[in-house]
């Protein structure tokens, strides 16, 4: 017993560090909140785990195997959005699903706490405290799966369709992470234990390891291949120019308060969008590095801003093109200035 209650102790502090790690890199970043998020949520787990391991009423047991779902209950939903951020991966179906599964995930969450079940009974072994499930919970099971699968396909698809070596690699560190979660957690934590067949449950010593790869795997490449210190937003937002993060497919990851205030929108309505749809600049397209060329933006009433454009590409830690950093210098003063010029000529030739 004083092993197992040991390895679920590294797996809650292993899971903790690595969340943690994950959100001091940039804690305004939306990619790292999600990542510290989807462990904080594993760390919540193993510390119900290890506490109900050490329970010897078999109702205080039982009460913290239920209240352990807070934790395990949005895996599937938070793991599918995780990938799609990460990787860029346009799935427009997979996109819409997700609040669906986020209800699924609430509604269910009430049924662990509300109704027998899911969780029947407590079992004590010689190496602690497991569990039997009820009906209820292949639903959910099968629900997660789906997630699971779906956000394993969505790094299996980034790593099949890029170019970009730092984008394989950290897709292929995301997809290894995800699936031997898969694999250890459906064995141990669901299938035995819904034929009653009760065994160490690992999920959470499973779940310890995926967070240990995705915070190297986030270290090492950045999120989105960008590594520290690419983009401050800080020093962004400061700036009185639009600056805009781009994909290599042209997509926009970040947009800086000057943009915003250029175009008249949200920075947040921006992600994800193609750089096309508010900037015309046909020399952009495929992302090249550019030099004070004449664009327009579109506002947010469709009217059309001058700009001078200034692009460079940006490269992650070993040198491969990780992104487009797009600079936009608004003319409306300036043109305005020079039309005023133009007449103030012209009434003095006059």
């Amino acid at each position: 017993m004083l092993a197992f209650t040991l390895l679920q102790l590294l797996a809650f502090t292993a899971l903790l560090v690595s969340a943690t790690t994950i959100l001091v890199r940039d804690p305004h970043d939306a990619g790292n909140r999600q990542a510290a998020l989807l462990i904080y949520c594993g760390a919540f787990w193993a510390l119900c785990q290890l506490l109900w391991n050490s329970a010897r009423d078999p109702d205080v047991a039982l009460a913290l195997v239920k209240l352990s779902a807070l934790g395990w209950v949005w895996i599937g939903p938070l793991t599918l959005r995780f990938t799609l951020s990460v990787t860029g991966v346009n799935a427009p179906l997979l996109r819409r699903t997700l609040r669906a599964c986020f209800g699924f995930a609430v509604l269910f969450l009430g049924l662990v706490w509300l109704t027998p079940w899911v969780h029947l009974e407590t079992v004590q072994k010689s190496w602690g405290t497991g569990y039997t499930l009820g009906p209820l919970f292949l639903l959910f099971y099968l629900v997660s799966l789906a997630a699971l699968v779906c956000g394993l396909s969505v790094a299996s698809r980034a790593y099949r369709e890029t170019r970009i070596e730092s984008v394989r690699s950290q897709a292929k560190w995301i997809a290894f992470g995800i699936a031997q979660l898969l694999v250890v957690a459906s064995i141990t934590d669901a299938i035995l234990p819904f034929f009653g067949v009760v065994v160490p449950q690992l999920a959470t010593t499973s779940y310890a390891a995926t967070g240990v790869l995705l915070a190297l795997s986030m270290h090492r490449f950045g999120y989105s291949i960008l590594p520290p210190g690419t983009f401050s937003r800080e020093i962004g937002d400061a700036m009185s120019e639009g600056l805009l993060l781009l994909r290599m497919d042209g997509r926009i990851r970040s947009a800086n308060a000057g943009l915003s205030r250029m175009i008249g929108q949200p920075r947040e309505q921006h992600e994800g969008r193609n750089v096309n749809e508010i900037l015309q600049l046909p020399r952009l397209d495929p992302p090249r590095e550019l030099r004070d060329q004449r664009g327009q933006l579109i506002g947010a009433g469709g009217e059309l801003i001058p700009v001078s454009v200034t692009a460079s590409l940006l490269r992650d830690g070993r040198g491969a093109d990780g992104g487009l950093a797009v600079i936009g210098r608004d003319l409306r003063e300036i043109e305005a200035l020079q039309s005023r010029l133009v007449l103030s000529g012209r009434m003095a030739a006059v």
